[in-house]
């Protein structure tokens, strides 16, 4: 599976084919984009079962948006100091 850096200028630059091929994130884990003949899906995969879910298309939706709305929870939550005093 190919990974990339993820920008506007490198998701619109990348060319379809006839068979599906992801571009993962290389600064946000389990984020990507499926690149199919026609068209261009944001997709993240979550969970210990790497289930894939879609969470737009490029072009109807950004990459700022759809890094913020399904890729933020796949992301490593900082603990705040507050939290690791009353541990």
């Amino acid at each position: 599976m190919p990974n990339l850096h993820l920008t506007d200028l490198s998701v619109k630059a990348l060319k379809g084919s006839d068979k599906h091929a992801t571009y993962w994130d290389t600064t946000t884990p389990g984020f990507g984009v499926r690149v199919g003949k026609r068209s261009k899906t944001w997709t993240v995969m979550r969970g210990r079962t790497r289930e894939r879910i879609s969470t737009g298309k490029y072009g109807d939706m950004s990459l700022a948006d759809a890094s913020r709305s399904e890729a933020a929870p796949c992301r490593p939550h900082k603990r705040s100091e507050a939290s690791e005093q009353n541990r």
